[in-house]
């Protein structure tokens, strides 16, 4: 389930504009270590699912 999940965030991001745009602001926004994929994922992404 996980994986067929990500694999339909990853194809929304691809085909929505203004969801690229929101993730690279938010992204931008975060404060902490970008090369820290797992708090990237947990501040960025996470926040964003319920969306």
């Amino acid at each position: 389930m996980a994986v067929e999940n990500a694999s339909k965030f990853e194809k929304l991001l691809r085909e929505d504009e203004a969801l690229q745009a929101k993730m690279e602001a938010a992204v931008k926004a975060y404060g902490g270590d970008k090369g820290n994929e797992k708090g990237v994922f947990d501040a960025v992404i996470v926040r964003m699912g319920p969306e």
